[in-house]
């Protein structure tokens, strides 16, 4: 047999110290996440090429280079296919152009930085104070919605069955549930098979699971 359960809540964010650092300075670490988002890398070199059109990302790219001390050059091509645009050249402060292996090492405070910038060059900021985050990079998808989990947000990932990934983030912080309400089948417990029990503990007193891009976080 089994006990029927009205309701099952699980955390779906989590607490960390971070790992040992990105070796960037705060200031290059915001620039680092503006050159994933749009630019261009020529050769093997750091040096990128950035091509804007919106104001918004245009003042904000000259402020993360002041911020970050580096020099860049700035034009406005005259052709019509850039028409409206600008353009930067500049050395990156990392060869990257997806949120890679290096990034799990991103201290805490790293972390609270990439989540505050990511939104304003590959996100959108959503009505009741939700953000989104999007990428045809499955690589950045999983470490930004790690980063934003890490930091007490609800982050729920989707695939939009066309090559594109989309990281959605509550505003609030509230337990994600199953229930039985309006008929849903909800959640049942059921006797264990062989008749034991089989416990285990973790240095870090909790574990993480992912399904279907839902986070879920058990233990402590």
């Amino acid at each position: 047999g089994f006990k029927k359960i009205s309701s099952v809540f699980f955390k779906t964010t989590y607490q960390t110290a971070g790992g040992l650092g990105i070796p960037l300075t705060d200031p290059q670490l915001r620039l680092q996440i503006a050159v994933i988002a749009d630019g261009t890398f020529n050769g093997s070199t750091n040096w990128c090429i950035v091509r804007l059109k919106k104001p918004r990302k245009i003042e904000r790219l000259r402020s993360l280079l002041a911020n970050a001390e580096t020099e860049f050059f700035e034009t406005i091509p005259e052709y019509k296919s850039a028409k409206g645009f600008h353009v930067f050249r500049f050395r990156a402060p990392m060869r990257a152009k997806e949120f890679g292996p290096d990034f799990w090492e991103a201290s805490a405070d790293q972390l609270r930085i990439i989540v505050d910038e990511v939104i304003h060059w590959d996100g959108a900021f959503r009505k009741a104070g939700g953000k989104a985050f999007y990428s045809t990079s499955k690589a950045s998808v999983d470490f930004v919605q790690h980063a934003f989990c890490s930091q007490g947000f609800v982050a729920r990932m989707t695939d939009d069955g066309r090559g594109c990934w989309q990281v959605y983030v509550r505003a609030d912080t509230k337990l994600v549930g199953i229930t039985n309400k309006y008929g849903a089948p909800g959640v049942r417990r059921v006797p264990s098979t062989d008749g034991f029990k089989y416990c285990f503990s973790v240095p870090s007193t909790y574990l993480v699971f992912r399904r279907n891009g839902c986070v879920i976080v058990t233990g402590k």
